[in-house]
């Protein structure tokens, strides 16, 4: 079976320029097992600090890349139209949703192929 790779340079743009200043956002963590989560869900309460003016809004259907990358650790944020993300990771938006389906992206970029790629970076 012949399979079209496509660049992820081609279908995601980086994002991630804004903060949250003294906006009240949904603070979202990264998890290996389950991508972005309610960062209360993770750690069964808030860890952030009290000041999260300086954490990126991530807006809905954007990916978030922690680390270590090779384990998977990212995520798209599918759960709120904006929340905040520690500034340590990656935001990336694609260019064009009408071109790829999030969820078998986000399978795909969590896949055990995918991080092998990322570790022999």
């Amino acid at each position: 079976m012949n399979r079209m790779t496509i660049p992820l340079g081609d279908i995601l743009t980086q994002s991630g320029h804004h903060r949250a200043g003294n906006r009240e956002l949904p603070v979202l963590s990264i998890t290996m097992k389950n991508g972005l989560v309610d960062q209360s869900d993770k750690f069964k309460k808030r860890i952030a600090s009290s000041d999260t003016s300086k954490y990126r809004i991530v807006y809905k259907n954007e990916l978030v890349v922690g680390f270590p990358i090779d384990e998977g650790v990212l995520g798209f944020q599918t759960k709120y139209p904006v929340g905040i993300v520690s500034p340590a990771y990656g935001i990336w938006k694609l260019k064009d949703e009408s071109v790829c389906h999030i969820p078998y992206l986000e399978r795909y970029l969590r896949s055990s192929e995918a991080r092998r790629l990322y570790a022999s970076r």
